[in-house]
């Protein structure tokens, strides 16, 4: 939630989609006033949400490179999921081969 405070722009929004722990999380809400910045939550995604995220991926618009720091075969998703409470990491993927 930091990190997300410190990139986002001037009037942007940052929608939480996923909580990884119970308990508080600070925020600086001085620069949530000041940098006028929105905080959303959201349950779960739409059919609409999935369609959208394709597309935007599909076109070049949003590089997946970026996002995913680590990839696992699935028979180590144990490391996988082990990993992905690192904080260095954004999206631990888990890839599974075949037809």
């Amino acid at each position: 939630m930091a990190q997300a405070i410190d990139l986002v722009a001037k009037g942007g929004t940052i929608i939480v989609v996923g909580v990884g722990a119970a308990g508080p999380t600070p925020v600086r809400l001085d620069l949530v006033q000041d940098r006028e910045i929105r905080i959303e939550g959201t349950l779960m995604y739409t059919r609409e949400d999935y369609r959208t995220a394709l597309s935007l991926i599909a076109s070049g618009a949003v590089d997946t490179a970026e996002i995913v720091t680590a990839t696992y075969p699935l028979e180590d998703a144990a490391k996988a999921f082990a990993a992905s409470v690192d904080p260095e990491q954004v999206k631990v993927l888990v890839t599974v081969d075949g037809p």
